[in-house]
């Protein structure tokens, strides 16, 4: 019988540091205010998201451990999000393969 492991496997913490790779660079392009507007605007748990940034963020702090963290990786929701809403490829998201928008994000200006 397995046994639960406590830490993520290798791909489950590849694909969370993606995902805070990718909220960065959509910060960066102004399609998303920041990881908490993201959150809140897709009914996504902000202090979730911002403890998760200390273990796989882009800027994660090494010292911070699997077992101070209360979460183990990204949920799927908040990837789907990312695919649907701001045309970040599931493919790069999950495997890292390709670049990391199949279309260019919408940003507020171009909504004007």
């Amino acid at each position: 019988m397995a046994r639960y492991s406590a830490a993520p496997s290798q791909v489950s913490a590849a694909i969370s540091r993606r995902f805070f790779a990718a909220v960065t660079q959509l910060v960066a392009d102004g399609a998303v205010s920041s990881l908490s507007g993201l959150c809140d605007a897709h009914g996504l748990s902000s202090p979730r998201y911002r403890e998760l940034r200390l273990l796989y963020g882009v800027n994660a702090d090494a010292a911070v451990g699997g077992s101070r963290c209360r979460y183990k990786a990204v949920e799927l929701d908040a990837l789907a999000v990312l695919v649907r809403e701001y045309g970040v490829s599931a493919e790069w998201l999950l495997c890292g393969r390709g670049s990391l928008y199949v279309k260019t994000p919408k940003t507020p200006a171009d909504e004007m």
